[in-house]
């Protein structure tokens, strides 16, 4: 194989694994976390509807959850902005293998950013299907990395999908076993809202020491062989 050829293949492995060690969860200040893979930028608080005191515990059914999502004005004290184009957490393809049980139905652990619930929990917040306390706990609250009160229990995202008759019925995602499940349009959940793009206007984060350390050993390798 060609030097030159060898040398930028060990280049492209470098940058390849310092951008699979960058976090992709950024905190923005204002209370709010911007993730760069989705392109989304999140609520700090897990549980705004109740912090804010628009509802008493958080627990709404969809319809009210899209409502409070939907029509949330949000001030932003770093950039000095209110923000009002919110919505909630959307799963774009939820056409998965389901079983279906009673008035609900449980998909397998979907780990991939088609649902942006699922990407926060597994990719962002590192857990896994034991939940946020490790031991299937339903019900309590829990601050995980930069993220505050996330509530060991399901919450409701903005799309519907066919249940066993054809009805259009409501998603949620749960927070104490990493799973999805459909659910009836009048139960109640909690509510995280997300908004689409970066509230800021800086040029790209800092990258990480380790990913300095990497590009700089990458570059020592390079400089290496030239002079050979």
């Amino acid at each position: 194989m060609p030097a030159n050829t060898s040398k930028l293949l060990v280049l492209l492995v470098l940058l390849t694994v310092a951008s699979n060690a960058q976090a992709t969860l950024y905190d923005r200040g204002g209370g709010l976390l911007y993730d760069d893979v989705l392109n989304i930028t999140w609520l700090q608080d897990a549980n705004y509807s109740k912090t804010s005191g628009y509802d008493t515990d958080g627990l709404m059914n969809w319809s009210s959850a899209n409502t409070w999502a939907n029509t949330l004005s949000y001030y932003d004290s770093v950039r000095n902005v209110t923000y009002d184009n919110w919505r909630l957490a959307s799963y774009t393809q939820p056409g998965r293998p389901v079983h279906y049980s009673w008035w609900y139905s449980v998909s397998d652990w979907i780990p991939d950013v088609d649902s942006e619930l699922s990407y926060m929990f597994y990719s962002n917040l590192g857990q896994n299907h034991s939940g946020i306390f490790g031991n299937y706990q339903i019900g309590g609250q829990r601050s995980v990395g930069l993220v505050n009160n996330i509530q060991s229990d399901r919450y409701v995202l903005g799309d519907t999908a066919p249940d066993g008759y054809r009805n259009l019925i409501p998603w949620a995602f749960l927070f104490n076993d990493g799973e999805h499940i459909e659910f009836n349009e009048y139960a109640k959940a909690y509510a995280w809202a997300v908004r689409d793009g970066d509230v800021a206007s800086m040029a790209s984060p800092v990258p990480e020491p380790s990913i300095m350390i990497l590009l700089g050993g990458g570059l020592a390798v390079l400089a290496f062989w030239r002079r050979k």
